[in-house]
C-alpha cells in the first residue's frame, strides 16, 4: 500500500478542520429561529344568538282598544222651592209635606212672613193627605211671636202655662211638631234655621228636652 504523503495528509486535515469550523460557526453564530406568530382565536359565545327578525309592532284598531270607563257625573240636587203660600203637615212614616194655604202669605218683613205662615198653620181648615197630621192647632202652648234674631235664623216664641207644664203633645208627637214648625218657618227665603223659645225667650222645653239651639230642616227629618 502506498503511504499518503505527510503534506497531503496535512492538507486534508486542514480542509476538514476548516469545513467543521464553518459548519460550527454557522450553527453557533447564526440568528436564533423566530417563533411562529400566534393567531388570535375569537371567543366562542356561550349562548346562541337569536337571528330571527323582530316581531312587527301591533297597532290596535279602535274596536280592539280597551274602552275607557264612563264616569257619569252625579246630578246636582235641585234645591227645594221656597217662598210659597204653604204650610207643612207631618207624618210618622215620611217627610213632612207642603199643603197649599192662601192665608200663609202676608206681611212686609221676614218676621211677618214667618208669622203669617205659622198663624195659618194654627187656624187652617185644609185637610192634609192621608196619614199626615197637623198638631199645631191642638197645642196647649200658645204661639205668640216671630223675630229674626240673626241673618238666616228666626226665633219662634210660645207661651207655656205653668199649670200645664208641657206643650200638650205625647213623646211620639214631638218630632212631628218640630217638623211642622221648622219646615213651615223655613219656607221663607233666607230663613234656614228656627230657634224655638217659650215664656220670654227662654229655651223651649218639650217633653223634658231643652231646645237651646236653632234647628234646620236636616235636624228634624
Amino acid at each position: 500500500m502506498r503511504a499518503i504523503p505527510k503534506s497531503a495528509a496535512f492538507l486534508v486535515a486542514l480542509g476538514a478542520a476548516a469545513l467543521a469550523g464553518v459548519t460550527v460557526g454557522a450553527m453557533t453564530a447564526g440568528p436564533s429561529p423566530t417563533a411562529p406568530p400566534t393567531i388570535p382565536v375569537a371567543a366562542i359565545p356561550t349562548s346562541t344568538l337569536d337571528l330571527r327578525p323582530p316581531a312587527p309592532t301591533q297597532t290596535l284598531t279602535p274596536t280592539q282598544r280597551p274602552a275607557s270607563p264612563i264616569v257619569t257625573p252625579r246630578p246636582t240636587p235641585t234645591p227645594e222651592p221656597r217662598g210659597r203660600a204653604v204650610v207643612f203637615f207631618a207624618s210618622a212614616s215620611g217627610a213632612p209635606i207642603a199643603v197649599a194655604e192662601p192665608k200663609a202669605a202676608g206681611g212686609q218683613s221676614q218676621s211677618d212672613h214667618v208669622f203669617f205662615r205659622l198663624a195659618a198653620l194654627r187656624t187652617t181648615k185644609v185637610a192634609g193627605p192621608p196619614a199626615y197630621v197637623n198638631l199645631f192647632p191642638t197645642l196647649k202652648a200658645a204661639f205668640m211671636e216671630t223675630t229674626v234674631a240673626s241673618p238666616g235664623v228666626v226665633s219662634v216664641g210660645f207661651i207655656v202655662g205653668e199649670m200645664y207644664g208641657d206643650w200638650g203633645i205625647s213623646p211620639a208627637e214631638v218630632k212631628l211638631l218640630l217638623q211642622q214648625i221648622v219646615f213651615t218657618a223655613t219656607e221663607e227665603p233666607g230663613i234656614d234655621r228656627v230657634l224655638i223659645t217659650q215664656n220670654g225667650a227662654k229655651p223651649a222645653v218639650i217633653d223634658g228636652i231643652t231646645y237651646d239651639k236653632a234647628l234646620g230642616r236636616e235636624d228634624v227629618r
